[in-house]
């Protein structure tokens, strides 16, 4: 995880996602500042799925550059080097389920999101680390093995407390995304010469600024 200025939301956002979204509420009686299901959510709009937010595919890939919020890995059909497939899904930050309805609706929650972290850890939790609102790197490499992740050397103790259980709850050290992030880093090392900076900060942000910090790579 990585800093990330999300930017101000699209020029047709309104028209697109919130108002849409506002009168689906609207005709189920629901207000946008109640907390209701996800479940809830989607069966306020018949047999219209209300999920505008996924308009915004386009949009929340080109403002991440591809790359998944929380794990950094760039996200497309192509396969990893460990032969994984990363595909994409729109994150709610704040949970559905544990905040106003309406805030399904805004462009400041969303985010591109690895659909893994996003469906099988993140769900409907609410994580201590946002990375659109961070201005600090939570995150270094455990130097003993390149895959798994620690907090950063130097945090404060409340910090370092919140990117612990960031590492629990996004699932950053589970067995899927060491094996990504451990392949990643063993062919960075070993192609070092191939990979231009310019392309490996776009495709690999953090992994190719943690080798770099290491000396692993030139």
């Amino acid at each position: 995880m990585i800093p990330v200025q999300q930017g101000p939301e699209p020029p047709d956002f309104d028209a697109r996602v919130r108002q849409p979204g506002l009168m689906v509420l609207a005709a189920a009686g629901i207000s946008p500042a109640a907390i209701v299901s996800r479940r809830e959510l989607m069966r306020a709009g018949g047999r219209l799925h209300p999920d505008f937010w996924r308009r915004m595919r386009q949009e929340l890939q080109a403002v991440f550059s591809g790359c998944c919020a929380y794990s950094c890995f760039r996200l497309e059909d192509a396969l990893t080097p460990s032969r994984a497939e990363l595909s994409a899904s729109v994150d709610h930050f704040q949970p559905i389920s544990r905040s106003p309805a309406g805030m399904a609706y805004e462009w400041s929650n969303l985010r591109w999101s690895w659909s893994t972290i996003d469906n099988q850890y993140k769900k409907d939790k609410r994580v201590s680390l946002d990375p659109c609102a961070m201005d600090f790197f939570p995150f270094e490499f455990d130097v003993g093995d390149f895959g798994r992740l620690l907090p950063r050397t130097g945090l404060s103790a409340q910090t370092t407390s919140g990117a612990v259980q960031a590492l629990q709850d996004l699932g950053l050290n589970q067995p899927a995304c060491i094996v990504i992030r451990r392949n990643w880093a063993e062919d960075l090392m070993t192609h070092a010469q191939r990979y231009r900076d310019q392309l490996m900060q776009s495709w690999q942000p953090f992994l190719w600024q943690e080798l770099k910090t290491l000396g692993a790579i030139p």
